[in-house]
C-alpha cells in the first residue's frame, strides 16, 4: 500500500520512468534467469564433464590440457555470471528472495571483477589453443619444439597471472550504498560507481584504450587470422584427401576422423568469434557516445546489454 501511495506523489515523467522500469524488470528476469540460469547450469555441468573426459586423453597430452583450462576458465566465468546476472535479476527485480537484497549488493563489486578475470583467461587460452592447433595443421614439423606440457602449462599461468594483475583496478571501480528507489517508495543497497571509475583518464586509459587493445583487438584479431588460414589449410588438405580417396579407394578411415576432430575445434573457435561480436558493437557504440557525443537510445542500449551477455 506504501508503494502505491508514494507513485501518487511522483511527476508523471517519472510515473512513465516507472512503468518502463517495471517492463525492463520482467524482461531482464526473463532473459538473466529464465534463459541465462538453464544456460548456466548446462554450461557448468557440460564443463566438468569435459575435464573429466579430457583428464583420460592420452594421445594429445598438450591439447587435452589446454582444453582442460579453457573449461576451468569457462566454469570461472559461468560462475560470475551466474552472480552479476541472475542473482544480481532475483535481488533488484524480484522480492523471492528477500536476503538477497541485504547481501548480494556486497558482494556485486567482486562478482564483477572475479567473472573479468575468467573471462580473460578464457579469451587468451581459447588464443593459445587456437595457435597450438594451427602449428599442428600449418607448422606440424615445428610442433614440438613449440609446445611442450611444461612451457604450454607455464604459458596458462602467465595468461592467468597476467588477467590477475589487468583485473585489480576493477575491485575498486564499485562501493555499496543506500540509494532512494522513488519507484519502490524506500530506500534501497545499490553498487555504485566509485570516484575512481568515474575519472576521465581512467576511463579513456584502462576502461577503453587497453581493453580495447588487450579484451578486443589482439586476441580476436588474431584468432579471426588463424582459423581463417586453418579453415583455408583443411579444404585445401579436404580436396587432396578426396584425390587419393579416389585413387585408392580402400585408404585408412582414420584422416577422417581427424577431419571431424579439426573440423569441431575451427567450429568452437568461428562461434566463440561471432558470440563475442555483439559485445564489441555496443563497447564500441559506448565509446561513441562517451567521447564523441554520439546519441544512442539508453533504453534500447539497456535492453541489448542483457542480450548480448
Amino acid at each position: 500500500m506504501t508503494e502505491m501511495t508514494n507513485i501518487y506523489n511522483l511527476t508523471a515523467s517519472q510515473i512513465e520512468f516507472c512503468l518502463r522500469y517495471e517492463q525492463y524488470k520482467r524482461f531482464r528476469l526473463g532473459v538473466d534467469v529464465f534463459m541465462v540460469g538453464p544456460i548456466i547450469l548446462v554450461g557448468l555441468v557440460g564443463n566438468t564433464l569435459a575435464i573429466m573426459v579430457l583428464k583420460r586423453d592420452n594421445l594429445n597430452k598438450i591439447m587435452s590440457f589446454l582444453l582442460q583450462a579453457l573449461a576451468f576458465a569457462d566454469n570461472a566465468y559461468l560462475t560470475g555470471c551466474l552472480f552479476y546476472q541472475t542473482i544480481a535479476t532475483l535481488c533488484y527485480c524480484t522480492q523471492w528472495i528477500p536476503w538477497l537484497h541485504d547481501t548480494y549488493p556486497y558482494i556485486e563489486p567482486y562478482v564483477w571483477a572475479l567473472a573479468s578475470i575468467a573471462q580473460m583467461t578464457g579469451v587468451w587460452t581459447v588464443v593459445l589453443v587456437t595457435i597450438d592447433h594451427f602449428v599442428a595443421i600449418c607448422r606440424p614439423f615445428e610442433q614440438h619444439r613449440c609446445f611442450r606440457t611444461n612451457s604450454t602449462k607455464i604459458a596458462v599461468l602467465l595468461i592467468a597471472m597476467l588477467a590477475i594483475a589487468y583485473n585489480i583496478p576493477r575491485f575498486f571501480e564499485q562501493q555499496t550504498v543506500l540509494r532512494v528507489n522513488k519507484c519502490l517508495g524506500r530506500e534501497i543497497l545499490l553498487s555504485r560507481p566509485t570516484q575512481m571509475r568515474q575519472d576521465r583518464y581512467y576511463i579513456i586509459i584502462y576502461k577503453t584504450c587497453t581493453f580495447f587493445i588487450f579484451r578486443m583487438i589482439i586476441p580476436f584479431g588474431v584468432l579471426t587470422i588463424l582459423n581463417t588460414k586453418l579453415i583455408l589449410t583443411l579444404r585445401s588438405a579436404s580436396r587432396d584427401r578426396t584425390k587419393l580417396t579416389h585413387a585408392m579407394p580402400n585408404g585408412p578411415s582414420t584422416p577422417r576422423r581427424q577431419d571431424s576432430y579439426n573440423l569441431i575445434l575451427v567450429t568452437v573457435v568461428t562461434v566463440f568469434i561471432v558470440c563475442n561480436l555483439p559485445d564489441f558493437v555496443l563497447r564500441i557504440l559506448a565509446a561513441f557516445k562517451r567521447f564523441a557525443g554520439y546519441r544512442i537510445d539508453s533504453i534500447k542500449f539497456s535492453y541489448a546489454t542483457p542480450l548480448s551477455n
